[in-house]
Parts: C-alpha cells; structure tokens; sequence
C-alpha cells in the first residue's frame, strides 16, 4: 500500500494490543514500558518523516473497534432490557 495505509493499520493494531492485551501477558512493568517507548519511537519515526500529515490516523483504528463494541453491546443489551421490563410488568400484582 503506496497511500500510507499500512501505518495506520500496523499503529492502530498496535495501539490496540498495547491499551487492551498486553497487561494480561504477564510481562513485566519494565517489558511493558518497553513496548510502549517503542510504539512511541515508531509512531514518531513514521509520522515525523511524514511531516506528522494523517497523524490523526491513529486513533481511526481503536475508535472503529471501540465503536464496533459499543453497537454490539447496545444490540445485545437492548432486547434483554425490554425483555426483563416485560417479565416485571407481567409479574406484577395488578392490586
């Protein structure tokens, strides 16, 4: 990919790994600042020698996950929020 492309998915991945999987590896803190120091010189390696044009293309990555979350959530969440609403007003006592 000519256009850059592969920055924003090698960086936004990478992003992803770092927020989201590393801390369940087990590594150390030291290891883990590793990585992160790393991800930053890459960041600032690629982007700088671009000019840091598309910078923002970072965070398009995380937010479409994150995003892609949240509506798959919200489609599971909200038939079993009518539904349990249904069962309580079925249950109660029309007194």
């Amino acid at each position: 990919a000519t256009d850059g492309s592969w920055a924003m998915f090698l960086f936004g991945f990478g992003a992803m790994i770092i927020i989201t999987q590393m801390h369940g590896l087990g590594l150390s803190r030291n290891v883990r600042w590793g990585f992160v120091v790393a991800y930053a010189i890459g960041v600032l390696g690629v982007y700088g020698a671009r000019d840091f044009e598309n910078i923002n293309w970072l965070i398009n990555i995380p937010m479409a996950e994150y995003g892609l979350v949240l509506v798959i959530a919200l489609l599971i969440w909200l038939p079993l929020a009518i539904m349990a609403r249904r069962s309580q007003s079925a249950g109660a006592d029309p007194s």
